[in-house]
């Protein structure tokens, strides 16, 4: 075994789901954190550092997506390399839909060029979310009772005051 990766699998530990999270740090959004022992100051985000050992390095317009929705994952066979717009689009679906996808479909998606993954993304977010617009309903602005406007102090009421007449200067307009 590649001694990178005998550096980076000391620091997880195996879920029952089957993830090999990452015990060491973090980064504030919650990915794991993968500092080279090397290279003083030198820090990667581990699921991408496990996978340019494996695979070589990502081009420039490419993300790896972890299809077990584990942040902290740096399981190989969890790890698919996708288009960044392919990838933007598929968790801009939201995790609902996602989770209604299985590894293959996923896998799928990095196979076909760019464009075809971002289509087919698109036409499956049309098939399971397509709503029928409904006829909105004006929400009626509330209006302030005398027994609230009473607790009000004078900056409350000032500030009250000059917003309703933006409104209606709006409405006039």
């Amino acid at each position: 075994m590649d001694t990178r990766l005998k550096s980076v699998y000391k620091n997880m530990r195996i879920r029952n789901s089957g993830c090999w999270e990452w015990t060491e740090e973090l980064t504030r959004d919650g990915y794991a954190l993968y500092v080279s022992p090397n290279i003083v100051g030198r820090c990667t985000l581990a699921h991408q550092y496990v996978y340019t050992i494996l695979h070589g390095k990502v081009q420039k317009d490419y993300d790896i997506h972890h299809i077990c929705r584990n942040k902290r994952c740096i399981k190989p066979s969890h790890l698919v390399k996708l288009h960044h717009k392919v990838h933007f689009a598929l968790h801009r679906l939201g995790w609902d839909v996602m989770a209604t996808l299985n590894d293959l479909q996923i896998k799928s998606l990095s196979e076909l060029p760019p464009e075809e993954g971002l289509q087919l993304i698109l036409s499956m977010r049309e098939r399971r979310h397509f709503v029928p617009d409904k006829p909105v309903r004006e929400k009626k602005p509330k209006v302030p009772t005398e027994s609230a406007i009473a607790k009000l102090s004078e900056k409350q009421l000032a500030e009250l005051y000059y917003t309703l007449m933006a409104k209606r200067q709006q409405e006039l307009m």
